[in-house]
């Protein structure tokens, strides 16, 4: 037999929660308007079977990003892990109106706020 080369083909299929960016990993995260406003606590499957902790105890904005330090992808060349970047979602509750102590309480304690 004449030696040759082996070819492999790889195709990277789509995650039900991650997207894959180089080395980082991204997923989008939903927050009820409760936990965004008073924080939260979650925690994300990992891809290697682990549980990693998200925990905050202020205030998460829409389509804010938090970045979980080497928790990405390994990469052999740079000997170093990528990390995971969770944006967050919030989603409103469907009910829309607010109860007048709830409006009372939220004008009181958030006054007027600066952009």
């Amino acid at each position: 037999m004449i030696p040759g080369d082996v070819v492999f083909e790889l195709e990277q299929t789509k995650h039900k929660i991650f997207e894959r960016r180089g080395d980082n990993l991204f997923m989008k995260m939903k927050l009820t308007l409760k936990e965004a406003l008073l924080g939260f606590k979650k925690e994300i499957p990992h891809l290697d079977g682990r549980t990693i902790e998200l925990e905050t105890d202020k205030m998460t904005g829409p389509g804010m990003r938090y970045r979980i330090k080497e928790e990405g992808m390994w990469n052999r060349q740079d000997a170093k892990f990528g990390d995971m970047v969770v944006e967050m979602e919030i989603v409103f509750p469907k009910d829309r109106t607010v109860p007048p102590k709830l409006r009372e309480a939220l004008t009181k304690h958030l006054g007027h706020q600066e952009l």
